[in-house]
């Protein structure tokens, strides 16, 4: 039952609708999505099922790819159509012009989340006082972006394309760039159209994902989801040793900069390991032998 499946979320769902759609299919088991997509986004939402649910924090931190439609010359409280738009003076929308901006907003940025987010300020989500119409003082972040293109230019609607880390608001940097042009934006339309290795042709839409068997089928390497680890294979005794909390003294083909993922002899996952201060290896997450069951097709 373990494993992760790439579900290609409609605009007008919330990720927790998602994640509803596969947990009724799959119950009893545990499920839980890797990163949230807001509702009036579409594309790419990884839902990680029973003992997979264990890799949400990790696989969290993959690289995203997003392409972001803007409408130039408007701004509004939350930075895209949620909220009333207020239209400003600004000079005309061209390609040149944001063209322009672009070296400023690749690498490591600032970014100030808008207050419509699901970011929590004093353990309140910051969107539930903003809607109240209460001030909230966001924090600002870095973020990194590591490649930004124009898409097309419509005026007065342009599109971004965008890779970049998690925790990246695609909202603020249309708006940014904007302002740096001598204007605003908001976003009018979102699409995450990939997850680190995981490409938009791999996600299937709630249809195409009716039954727990079409679910399962459709899990995807869990390998591909831990791109910097390093790899092996451990015999039945010693992932018992390490289910049982135990250590691993280190091998050579392990470099101790990277976590490492052990697997058994079928090609179920069993443990993710980290190097400890003590020169030995020890078990980071464990995975219960009744939930790494996989497809084989996984392995």
């Amino acid at each position: 039952m373990m494993g992760i499946v790439p579900v290609w979320k409609p605009a007008g769902w919330s990720s927790r609708d998602a994640v509803n759609w596969v947990a009724k299919r799959v119950r009893p088991a545990k499920v839980g999505h890797c990163g949230t997509l807001d509702p009036m986004a579409e594309g790419m939402l990884l839902v990680a099922i029973s003992g997979a649910t264990r890799l949400i924090d990790l696989v969290h931190q993959l690289p995203k790819t997003y392409l972001g439609t803007f409408r130039w010359g408007f701004c509004s409280p939350s930075l895209d159509l949620e909220t009333p738009l207020e239209t400003i003076e600004c000079p005309p929308l061209t390609r040149e012009l944001l063209q322009g901006q672009l070296d400023h907003f690749v690498g490591a940025i600032q970014q100030t989340p808008p207050a419509y987010s699901a970011i929590k300020i004093d353990g309140r989500r910051a969107y539930l006082a903003a809607r109240k119409g209460q001030e909230v003082e966001m924090p600002v972040r870095t973020v990194t972006v590591h490649s930004l293109a124009i898409g097309s230019v419509d005026p007065p609607h342009f599109q971004l394309e965008i890779d970049c880390s998690t925790g990246t608001y695609i909202r603020t940097l249309g708006s940014d760039l904007a302002k740096r042009a001598g204007s605003d934006a908001v976003m009018t339309a979102l699409v995450r159209s990939s997850i680190g290795s995981i490409e938009a042709s791999e996600a299937r839409s709630p249809e195409q994902l009716a039954s727990a068997e079409e679910i399962l089928a459709n899990r995807i390497d869990l390998m591909r989801l831990m791109p910097d680890a390093t790899h092996t294979k451990l015999a039945g005794d010693q992932i018992a040793w390490i289910h049982r909390g135990g250590l691993l003294e280190p091998a050579d083909q392990w470099p101790v900069d990277r976590m490492l993922a052990a697997w058994d002899e079928s090609g179920n996952l069993q443990s993710i390991l980290a190097f400890r201060p003590d020169g030995r290896w020890g078990p980071k997450i464990n995975f219960h032998p009744s939930n790494t069951e996989q497809s084989k097709k996984d392995r």
